[in-house]
């Protein structure tokens, strides 16, 4: 989890977003949400890390969770401890301009969700099969839309899978040999949320 961290350190550093130019009107905030969305369906957390505004309240909350990381200006969340949805679709079905913002409502098709964050224990996804709407506030400032203290994440199906793919073959190196009682039930819940995500 850590080497995977601090990759994705580097990649905001390395990358700069191009989505920063957005018109004020309509269509620039449908753009702007559609790219947020997509982006976390699709698995990428770092989109929020550079397009959030965070009210004094949410910025309190992100010092709290990084005060071992006092470098980090953002929210950056990981698909395995974080409060999260999985998703099988997403519809904006909604925008309203007013002033320097825009109210977006959005339509997610929910497959599971995470209601609890630890990484050190076995909490898996529970499933919802429910189609749940949530509310977007976007902000228009310094000549771009910003999203303002930005909803859990919704990530897609197989997004998820292939996340938990991946933290499977490195743990299965090591595992049976060196982990112990909790590290083993923790690898046992991915393998067993990616069967629900699968249908199995």
């Amino acid at each position: 989890m850590t080497k995977r961290f601090y990759l994705l350190i580097i990649c905001l550093i390395i990358c700069y977003p191009t989505w920063s130019n957005a018109s004020k009107d309509i269509d620039g905030a449908r753009k702007f949400i559609n790219e947020f969305i997509l982006s976390e369906f699709r698995g990428v957390p770092s989109f929020r890390v550079d397009n959030a505004l965070y009210s004094k309240e949410r910025e309190l909350y992100i010092k709290k969770k990084y005060i071992q990381n006092r470098h980090m200006v953002g929210e950056i969340l990981l698909w395995d401890c974080d409060k999260l949805c999985v998703v099988d679709g997403f519809e904006i079905i909604s925008i309203k301009i007013e002033n320097s913002k825009a109210i977006v409502d959005v339509a997610f098709q929910e497959y599971a969700c995470r209601e609890s964050k630890d990484c050190y224990y076995s909490i898996p996804l529970i499933k919802t099969n429910k189609k749940n709407v949530e509310k977007y506030i976007l902000e228009y400032k310094k000549g771009r839309w910003w999203i303002h203290d930005p909803p859990i994440p919704r990530i897609s199906r197989k997004a998820m899978i292939d996340y938990n793919n991946d933290q499977i073959k490195d743990m299965s190196k090591w595992i049976y040999e060196k982990g112990v009682k909790k590290q083993k039930e923790y690898y046992q819940n991915i393998i067993n949320t990616n069967d629900m995500l699968k249908g199995n």
